[in-house]
């Protein structure tokens, strides 16, 4: 690993200028030239240069990691968000300490026993509980930086990476509705995308919507279905890619026309979504960019710098289904 002094000998300049320009917390511009800060990066970058976090946190008391609570689910979301976790934690020169599990027993635990690491990240689906609330204030408490990943959740000092489901309910409706659906169906509850669904559909003055629970649409879908054309088709929208498989795999029963006489649009864009039949419409997150973003977030918490929430909008994956 290149040193300091290879650096300075690269760039033409003292060590003591090295390490004030690529520390942590670097001294306010003045101080340098913006051509000498620029000589001493590009230096460093050429000689492969990587920060010693060891060395730096150890010396205040420290474990130079960055610990990860993520649920205990094996699916592409999940997978996504551990590589951007990876690559970000990679280029910034922190190991991640991972953790999945579900329950807030184990929220709690790793709390504990991550009390001295230089900051976490945390992904429990219990962010509302009053007790989380109160443990994760306590771990601030006692010096501890916080990132938070998709939740609603608002807590003082606490940046938040999450996903726009408003938007992702948006575009669902927008689709649906440029197939002049006849009717339009909600499958399930999410909080976000039902309200971007509702609210995008009301906008264009479309007030017949109707919702159905996961475990009652098989009910009520055939009589929706009869009524449904290939001019005026109905459109259906599930808040997840499962629920949206096992409709089509329902509607293939009946032998209806999906992508022709019923629309149908997933969200979650999971890998069988692409080969399934006909290919399922969905609605893709940037899981792999939101766990980038959140190791950028997470350092400069680290360091001391505030960070801004932010909210990443999903896209429409078009395929056969709607």
């Amino acid at each position: 690993m290149a040193t300091l002094k290879q650096i300075a000998e690269e760039a033409g300049v003292s060590i003591s200028i090295v390490s004030r320009i690529l520390s942590p917390n670097p001294e306010p511009s003045g101080r340098f030239s913006p051509d000498t800060q620029k000589r001493v990066e590009e230096a460093a970058r050429k000689l492969g240069y990587r920060p010693n976090r060891y060395a730096e946190f150890l010396k205040r008391g420290q474990v130079p990691a960055i610990g990860v609570f993520m649920p205990a689910y094996s699916n592409r979301l999940i997978a996504d968000l551990v590589m951007g976790l990876a690559e970000g934690a990679a280029a910034a020169a922190f190991p991640l300490g991972l953790h999945f599990a579900l329950t807030l027993d184990h929220y709690r635990e790793f709390l504990r026993a991550n009390g001295n690491h230089c900051g976490i990240i945390t992904y429990p689906g219990f962010h509302k509980d009053k007790e989380t609330k109160k443990l994760i204030g306590k771990f601030q408490d006692g010096g501890g930086k916080v990132l938070l990943l998709n939740t609603d959740i608002q807590l003082e000092g606490v940046p938040v990476v999450a996903m726009d489901n408003r938007h992702g309910g948006n575009l669902a409706a927008e689709r649906l509705r440029d197939h002049s659906c006849g009717e339009y169906l909600l499958m399930g509850s999410f909080p976000g995308r039902d309200e971007g669904f509702e609210e995008t559909l009301r906008h264009y003055d479309i007030e017949e919507i109707r919702r159905l629970p996961e475990n009652e649409w098989e009910n009520y879908l055939p009589r929706m279905v009869e009524r449904a054309t290939a001019e005026r088709p109905l459109g259906i929208f599930a808040v997840n890619d499962l629920l949206a498989l096992r409709i089509m795999r329902f509607l293939h029963s009946q032998k209806v026309a999906i992508g022709r006489e019923v629309m149908v649009i997933g969200y979650d864009d999971l890998a069988a979504t692409a080969e399934c039949y006909p290919p399922l419409t969905t609605i893709h997150q940037p899981f792999r960019e939101e766990g980038k973003i959140a190791i950028e977030k997470m350092v400069n918490v680290i360091y001391g710098q505030e960070e801004d929430s932010v909210f990443l909008e999903p896209t429409l994956v078009v395929r056969k289904s709607g």
